[in-house]
């Protein structure tokens, strides 16, 4: 199955999981400036929250408000979740994501490595009833 395939699958998967719940799957604005200069833009996509399955070959970047119909039990302010396909950038590239994501118990997936906190609060933000503390996002960099 080539990649444009796998994206294609994925989009429609996430499109029947959504539906009737949550906006339709369309580009977002992406998680903001990047942390590496020259790291080139990556696609991204933005879908309600709640039982949101994430892609293979794709990332958690943002949270931010705006899922239009929400379903029931969903997360009450940063209901949307911005995803960006890591797959396609080249080695040397650094993304910040959203903490606590795991790829078979790691923090980074296969061939990336963790390269620092992202204490930029703005970037997956906690809700306001949520008591954790530290940073909501690390920077990831492609090794391989």
């Amino acid at each position: 199955m080539t990649n444009t395939e796998k994206v294609l699958w994925a989009s429609i998967i996430v499109a029947i999981v959504c539906l009737p719940g949550c906006a339709p799957l369309e580009p977002g604005p992406g998680p903001g400036p990047s942390p590496k200069p020259g790291t080139p833009a990556a696609p991204t996509q933005t879908a309600c929250r709640l039982n949101y399955a994430v892609p293979t070959g794709w990332v958690i970047v943002n949270y931010k408000a705006g899922c239009l119909n929400p379903p029931p039990g969903d997360i009450t302010v940063y209901n949307e979740v911005v995803i960006e396909q890591f797959s396609v950038l080249p080695i040397g590239s650094v993304l910040s994501i959203c903490f606590g994501q795991s790829w078979n118990g790691h923090a980074a997936p296969p061939g990336w490595t963790v390269s620092g906190p992202n204490n930029d609060p703005t970037v997956c933000p906690r809700e306001s009833d949520d008591p954790t503390e530290g940073p909501t996002a690390i920077h990831i960099k492609r090794l391989s």
